[in-house]
């Protein structure tokens, strides 16, 4: 247990690889000291999966997902809060694998598995209409997206403390729908604003979490024709990215190709070409060439080597 709350907290300042570490070990002492089947190998399982997944690496996080699910289904009754965590987990995988119809079905049976054991305004309640609004807005279903994240504000913000990091998230998510949303950038901004403001007295200055932030603010602003602040917002965020990601992370790609942009709105065409080529690098070795993120990031290349001739 003391290895696994090690890990939690590891988690929770963005050090993923020392969270990793501590997990793999508590799973390790976990299955050689108890019973084949025990809640503390699940929640073992369980934070492996969060860890793989916010480190970039999907399949695994996928993997251990499944394990912990299977194993909590032997545990504990068919509704349990635990199981339904589980399902949440596996959506949040086949998310990040593109799948958006499956991460939104794992979400759907999540949340109705929670609405039968728990309070309605629960924090895992909120934590579920959360996913739902990232499924949803992936899907282009932007008031559905808009909906699940007020909910989940709206919960938020009556059980938890003022300047917790979830309420920050939840500012940050309703940032991006309004950012997808015709003339919703001001409304974005206030938003991203908000959720960098909880953060800053919640987490640690290098956390991914602000780089998030930070870098949607560029975007945004890049859009509204403020490039002297978008670059400065883009160059911190990707400072943070780097410091704190894998070096072959898929957000920090799409960090890198906003940064690129940005440089080539303001005519540095230098800087731009060789962020868009750092940011093509990453994602070749990370997603299949047919997605849209690759094919606009190939697409922003040419134009720079169109212009630089």
């Amino acid at each position: 247990e003391t290895l696994g709350g090690i890990g939690l907290l590891y988690d929770s300042m963005g050090k993923y690889n020392l969270a990793l570490e501590k997990h793999i070990e508590c799973l390790i002492m976990s299955e050689k000291t108890l019973p084949k089947d025990h809640v503390h190998i699940a929640e073992a399982l369980n934070n492996i999966g969060l860890c793989y997944d916010r480190m970039g690496k999907f399949e695994l996080a996928l993997e251990y997902d499944i394990r912990a699910l299977e194993m909590k289904q032997r545990l504990f009754s068919h509704d349990h809060p635990d199981i339904a965590t589980s399902l949440n987990n596996i959506g949040l995988a086949y998310y990040n694998h593109y799948d958006f119809e499956k991460a939104l079905d794992y979400h759907q049976q999540s949340l109705a598995m929670k609405e039968r054991c728990l309070p309605h305004n629960h924090p895992e309640i909120a934590v579920s209409y959360c996913n739902l609004g990232l499924a949803h807005l992936a899907l282009n279903h932007f008031d559905e997206a808009l909906m699940y994240y007020i909910n989940d504000l709206t919960i938020s913000e009556k059980t938890l403390p003022s300047d917790h990091a979830e309420i920050g998230i939840s500012h940050h998510n309703l940032g991006q729908v309004y950012r997808a949303k015709e003339n919703g950038s001001d409304l974005a901004l206030k938003h991203y604003q908000a959720a960098i403001d909880i953060y800053m007295r919640s987490l640690p200055r290098q956390h991914p979490y602000i780089g998030f932030s930070l870098i949607y603010i560029a975007d945004v602003l890049s859009d509204k024709n403020d490039l002297s602040t978008a670059l400065q917002s883009a160059q911190e965020a990707v400072d943070i990215l780097q410091a704190t990601l894998p070096e072959n992370h898929r957000r920090l790609a799409e960090a890198l190709y906003i940064l690129a942009k940005i440089y080539q709105r303001q005519q540095q065409l230098d800087e731009a070409y060789e962020y868009a080529c750092r940011a093509r690098d990453i994602q070749l070795k990370t997603l299949d060439s047919s997605k849209e993120e690759v094919r606009k990031t190939l697409e922003l290349i040419e134009s720079i080597e169109a212009r630089k001739l």
